[in-house]
């Protein structure tokens, strides 16, 4: 190394220490190249302090939350739960499956986001929310081919629930609602399907049985119902098609009548 390049070193370490989203693109850049080296199989690819199941992060000094979560390959994505208040989360995903950064998008108050991931080691970064703990992990599929066997997603009467569904392949299965007889705002956030002015692929369904009642969600418009713990989401042949820096697909809950516009 030449002395220019030796006392330019300082210089750069400070940049990059002041600098909390210029520390958080070296990570993902120095993660890409880790990706391939053999000696970082078994490293933190990010360089971020691991975020482990049932742990909350707090914001660092500079008001940065910076973690890693780690997907293995019998899980299928992870519920992580933050004080959203209209803020971000960001999510910067292995290089290796497409994907750069993305956002995990905050409601006005506690924000859980059941969000599907590849395996894998993910970087989370926020600054605003006072905290993200990783409450969980998600089965190998968050959808599931029958309703009866579907998991079970509670929803926050009083918060956003967000069920996020990575871009891909065509979306069609299941998933139980725990909406406690409340009343909810429905959001579909880039979801498509083939002629997009007749609802009917997402629907909310009052149970699992032959004779449940359905409601189509509308693509564009905000949808109040009463949810029930028997309650089911269905998707038929739908698709992931995100904009900007969506992670894909979602469909978020909010308390009703708090919903007018995303």
């Amino acid at each position: 190394m030449s002395e220019k390049m030796r006392q330019q070193i300082p210089i750069i370490e400070l940049a990059v220490n002041r600098t909390p989203a210029l520390r958080f693109w070296l990570y993902a850049a120095l993660w890409a190249v880790c990706m391939v080296l053999p000696a970082c199989e078994s490293q933190d690819p990010c360089g971020l302090p691991i975020l482990r199941e049932g742990e909350e992060a707090t914001p660092g000094a500079d008001g940065w939350i910076m973690r890693t979560i780690t997907i293995g390959a019998d899980q299928g994505g992870a519920v992580l739960v933050f004080d959203g208040n209209g803020l971000d989360l960001k999510l910067n995903s292995c290089p290796g499956d497409g994907q750069i950064a993305y956002f995990l998008r905050g409601g006005a108050g506690t924000t859980t986001h059941w969000v599907s991931l590849p395996p894998g080691h993910h970087a989370i970064a926020s600054r605003g929310v006072s905290s993200v703990a990783l409450q969980g992990y998600l089965p190998p599929s968050l959808l599931g081919e029958e309703c009866a066997t579907a998991i079970t997603i509670p929803l926050d009467p009083d918060g956003m629930t967000s069920i996020d569904l990575r871009e891909g392949s065509v979306l069609t299965g299941w998933v139980r609602l725990q909406g406690d007889g409340a009343s909810y705002d429905v959001w579909l956030q880039s979801l498509g399907w083939d002629n997009m002015l007749e609802p009917g692929p997402v629907a909310i369904c009052t149970d699992c049985s032959a004779g449940a009642t359905c409601t189509p969600l509308p693509s564009s418009t905000v949808t109040t119902l009463t949810i029930s713990d028997q309650a089911t989401l269905h998707l038929q042949n739908v698709f992931a098609a995100p904009n900007n820096n969506d992670l894909g697909g979602s469909v978020s809950f909010h308390p009703g009548g708090t919903l007018t516009s995303p």
